[in-house]
């Protein structure tokens, strides 16, 4: 059974975020109709906890949550995680993220462990880095939830972002004492926002891989990426090969985000100019990585292999997000959205 969502983060395909999936949220699959949980296999390292077993949670209701950290569909719903597990953890509720990667630098345990401590996530995570666990559930999406019950059954399960007082309701009728139920939020709404934009030629088909090329685009049409300057390509990532190269994408969205990342294996800021319809990010629309610089202009210091909140605002619309190399080396992966 699927719980209902709102986004969906897939694991192939030029979108994470396109699929809807749809349910009946008010139902579980009843035990005699239920599959036994896989446990956890071939995890890397344990944060936050000693080494789990599913075995040794019987007795408890478990949520698997598969995630990676690069992921805004996974990071959006840390708030509603967060909050069952510090309402129903002590009445039975144990929950496992499982840290299960997209991208080759997602597999670094450093940078596993800088996210789950610069993003709050306080509850146990195993990384799963060559998605042995991720196998065994047969998942195929970013973010997903198994709801395990007190005998080790998959009772729901719920893919992407939404739903959350349907989740609650589930996961409270199999605790067998809840208490009350917390305050809960309402579901954030999504438009039809412009889908996650891969960069690298696996998928987005920009520049071949191993390829260096110089580009001139016209602008591009809507959901369309257009390259001006110098660049190389790889597989999962694009590459600026000169000063100056510049990525543009006319988007429909309020929040914009990027996963970038300095030169593999160099050290320091790599600083990437940001333009918003052409010209520096106004105050009131810059996101979180965003900083003002000389004679007004603004930009993001890449300092690690991470995703970079670059554009914000009061509403949704169409405009025009550029990122400007202002030296060689640093890679561009994907651009995603928010409503």
């Amino acid at each position: 059974m699927i719980v209902g969502s709102v986004a969906v983060a897939l694991t192939v395909g030029p979108d994470r975020a396109a699929r809807i999936v749809r349910g009946d949220p008010a139902d579980v699959v009843a035990p005699e109709d239920a599959r036994p949980a896989p446990d956890f296999a071939g995890i890397g390292e344990w944060l936050n906890s000693p080494p789990l077993t599913l075995p040794a949670l019987r007795g408890r209701v478990v949520l698997v949550d598969f995630w990676t950290y690069s992921c805004i569909n996974c990071r959006r719903t840390f708030p509603f995680l967060r909050a069952l597990h510090e309402t129903y953890g002590p009445r039975g509720l144990t929950i496992v993220g499982v840290h299960s990667p997209e991208f080759d630098f997602e597999k670094s345990p450093e940078n596993v462990e800088r996210a789950v401590r610069s993003l709050g996530v306080t509850w146990p995570v195993a990384t799963d880095p060559d998605k042995a666990t991720w196998e065994a559930y047969d998942n195929r999406y970013w973010p997903a939830d198994y709801v395990i019950d007190a005998d080790g059954l998959v009772r729901a399960t719920h893919i992407g972002e939404g739903d959350e007082k349907e989740v609650e309701d589930v996961i409270r009728s199999l605790l067998p004492d809840p208490g009350p139920a917390r305050a809960a939020r309402a579901d954030a709404l999504h438009g039809r926002l412009t889908p996650e934009t891969y960069l690298g030629y696996s998928r987005g088909a920009t520049v071949r891989d191993g390829e260096t090329v110089t580009r001139g685009d016209a602008p591009g049409e809507p959901d369309q990426v257009s390259l001006n300057g110098r660049f190389t390509g790889a597989l999962e990532w694009l590459a600026a090969a000169a000063p100056g190269a510049t990525v543009s994408l006319d988007y429909n969205a309020r929040d914009v985000y990027a996963v970038m990342a300095p030169p593999a294996g160099a050290t320091g800021s790599w600083r990437v100019e940001v333009l918003l319809n052409g010209v520096p990010v106004p105050a009131g629309r810059r996101g979180a990585a965003v900083v003002a610089g000389d004679g007004g202009r603004t930009y993001v210091d890449v300092t690690a292999d991470d995703l970079y909140h670059l554009l914000t605002g009061p509403r949704s619309g169409r405009d025009v997000v550029s990122l400007r190399a202002t030296r060689a080396g640093v890679r561009w992966f994907t651009f995603t959205f928010g409503g």
